[in-house]
């Protein structure tokens, strides 16, 4: 285990540390700038230990900064994909990159999907924290920005992850065995 700052962005003593001990695999719980660099780092020192990360660390960002360094990365995400996604996905990308300059990642979709959801809650006249409660519950083949939207009766989203990997620059759906 080693323990990073956020913000860090020189892993050199992590990684050396992690070379060494000849690890199977790396799991990185951070930022996508920090996995960026820690990628980065990682190939410049000749680390060739698979790495893992969590939902939400690949964004394009950790693509600028890690370069062809990505290549090889595993993460379980969500569904979201601006890119090759539904087309309802490609209209909210295209549309955030026109207002915003860069292509959005998950929590964008998820933050629009959850207002867009919420208002129509509310036009369907819901005005209780209860009543909104059940709109949520009730809720059937939503498709949102971030794709198919439900929920479980503790509330938690039934959303999928997808499995993913990096190859040839881009992230593509893999199943793992």
């Amino acid at each position: 285990t080693e323990i990073i700052n956020m913000g860090e962005t020189d892993f050199t003593t992590h990684l050396t540390k992690i070379k060494f001990v000849k690890s199977d695999i790396i799991f990185m719980v951070a930022h996508e700038a920090e996995l960026g660099y820690a990628l980065k780092k990682a190939k410049q020192i000749g680390l060739k230990t698979p790495w893992v990360c969590t939902p939400g660390m690949v964004a394009p960002m950790t693509f600028e900064i890690a370069g062809d360094a990505i290549e090889g990365l595993n993460a379980p995400d969500y569904i979201y994909d601006a890119v090759n996604g539904t087309e309802r996905m490609k209209s909210f990308g295209q549309r955030y990159k026109a207002k915003f300059g860069i292509l959005p990642h998950t929590y964008p979709a998820y933050s629009y999907d959850s207002v867009m959801i919420y208002a129509a809650a509310l036009k369907s006249g819901a005005r209780t924290g209860a009543q909104i409660r059940d709109f949520y519950h009730a809720l059937k083949n939503y498709e949102g920005a971030s794709g198919p939207v439900a929920f479980g009766k503790d509330g938690i989203s039934l959303a999928r992850p997808a499995i993913r990997q990096c190859r040839g620059g881009v992230f593509v759906d893999v199943k793992w065995k």
